[in-house]
């Protein structure tokens, strides 16, 4: 038999030190296909000056594999509001097929990740031609 827990959403603010978030193993809609990865947008908010945090965000390109980091985001201590945090890889991280962002570390206050988008583009297929 199946055991079920119910829990209660609270909106009451909390400091955490060990964030975790891991998005789904993302194909872009074709497995087989490989793909150049560019960079990603976090678009987050937070509410007042007082709330504050400190993410690191890693990636990985196979379900198993090691992260690597990608980059961070920190408050800003003299405004608060929605902001979007855009990076883009020095290098782009090509042929691959899949990819993963993790999001970890530190907040207190009222933070909340609104949208996290992936920038990729497909690797064509060279074909020959004769003319």
């Amino acid at each position: 038999m199946a055991t079920f827990h119910f829990r209660k959403w609270s909106s009451t603010p909390v400091i955490t030190n060990n964030l975790k978030l891991i998005t789904k193993l993302q194909n872009f809609d074709s497995y087989s296909a490989k793909k150049s990865v560019l960079g990603y947008i976090i678009n987050l908010t937070d509410s007042a000056l007082n709330d504050t945090y400190n993410l690191k965000i890693y990636y990985r390109t196979m379900e198993n594999g090691a992260w690597s980091f990608a980059g961070e985001i920190n408050s800003l201590s003299t405004s608060y509001g929605t902001r979007s945090f855009k990076k883009m890889f020095t290098i782009p991280i090509k042929n691959v097929t899949n990819f993963q962002l993790q999001i970890k570390g530190r907040t207190k206050g009222t933070v909340a990740i609104n949208d996290i988008t992936i920038l990729y583009r497909k690797i064509r297929d060279i074909t020959e031609s004769n003319l």
